[in-house]
């Protein structure tokens, strides 16, 4: 098996021999990633030929009742064994997996699959689904069933399962059977565990099945027992909540490295919630205080009248914008008009009273 890291761009060859096969050899075999178990995540491998030497399919299948882990943090490989209603052995399976709403399980489900060689009778059960569940380990087979298919590829997009592609392990001429799906797409519903006649593009989030939830109603979250402590350990130490609530509502927690439970999973709950529930409650009081400071600023400057401008007092000199032209008054002249009080009379001429030449009159009519 080789890995990548990202981070470091660097490739690894991690070997196998001695852990998921003898001769670290696999063919047809399946694995699905796991985000809700271990530090980082686990590897579970299902499935496939394990030959010693020289391949020869069919002839050294995998049991599905030994389930392989690998933990990428440690490095190590770590088997379990399985039960309930375990599967034939068989290459070439579709697998897809989806976590439950409060990550405490995680369901894989597993479709189709063929032994090696094509035959009707040995490849019967390559028509049904099932279900292993984690961390109790245990297969659960959905009632409903389809045409059986191998080589096929799926993908889980909220509460369906896609199937595409693949063959009919039943038939001499598998590769020439009209496939079975419209358009070669398979939807099966995860939560009904049944299998719809198209894609439904406004699904919701995955839940868990009746037959999942009504198993860990009457169980334990985790199996009878552990093939290997250090196992317990990884899914003990994982990023799912440690103390999680069963179907029941029953807090559960999940096992510490010597298989036991918790004393006191309650107590575990409240530690795990005090922090993020302190860090809310402050983080709210201070929202609060911010937004009453904003609402008194603005209330405040609404009810302020606004400022009028300053009154000019009044001017004591009337400035006059057209000053009238002064006139200087003598004294009165001879041919200005009488006043009101006077009696009318003849306007004097002006001319002197012994003339010394000709004395010219003029007459004033009207």
């Amino acid at each position: 098996m080789v890995e990548l890291e990202f981070e470091s761009g660097q490739w690894s060859n991690i070997t196998t021999a001695g852990q998921y096969s003898a001769s670290g050899m696999s063919v047809g075999g399946s694995a699905q990633f796991v985000p809700s178990f271990g530090k980082a995540g686990i590897l579970v491998l299902l499935g496939g030929d394990t030959p010693l030497s020289t391949f020869s399919s069919g002839n050294t299948l995998r049991s599905l009742s030994n389930i392989t882990v690998y933990d990428p943090t440690s490095k190590l490989w770590y088997s379990q064994t399985a039960t309930g209603d375990v599967p034939a052995s068989r290459i070439d399976i579709c697998i897809a997996g989806a976590q439950s709403t409060n990550s405490s399980t995680y369901e894989i489900f597993v479709y189709g699959g063929w032994i090696g060689s094509f035959s009707s009778t040995d490849n019967s059960d390559s028509h049904n689904v099932y279900i292993l569940t984690l961390p109790a380990f245990r297969w659960i087979r959905a009632a409903a069933s389809t045409l059986p298919r191998a080589g096929s590829s799926c993908q889980v997009v909220n509460s369906q399962m896609i199937s595409f592609g693949g063959w009919d392990p039943t038939g001499t001429l598998p590769f020439t059977t009209a496939d079975p799906f419209t358009y070669g797409v398979g939807v099966f519903d995860l939560t009904s565990l049944s299998w719809n006649n198209g894609f439904n593009a406004s699904a919701r989030p995955y839940m868990r099945s009746d037959l999942v939830t009504a198993f860990y109603a009457k169980n334990a979250l985790s199996p009878a027992s552990w093939d290997n402590p250090l196992l317990a350990a990884v899914f003990a130490n994982s990023s799912a909540t440690q103390a999680t609530t069963s179907a029941t509502g029953a807090p559960t927690s999940l096992p510490t490295p010597s298989g036991s439970s918790s004393s006191n999973p309650s107590q575990t709950a409240s530690a795990t919630s005090l922090g993020p529930i302190i860090g809310s409650v402050i983080g709210g009081v201070v929202l609060i205080a911010a937004l009453t400071a904003l609402w008194w600023f603005c209330f405040r400057n609404r009810k302020s009248p606004p400022s009028q401008p300053a009154e000019l007092e009044p001017q004591q000199t009337i400035i006059n914008p057209k000053p009238e032209r002064m006139v200087e008054l003598g004294p009165p002249r001879p041919w200005e008009l009488n006043t009101p009080n006077e009696a009318p009379r003849e306007l004097d001429t002006g001319a002197p009273q012994n003339p010394t030449g000709p004395v010219v009159y003029h007459e004033v009519h009207g």
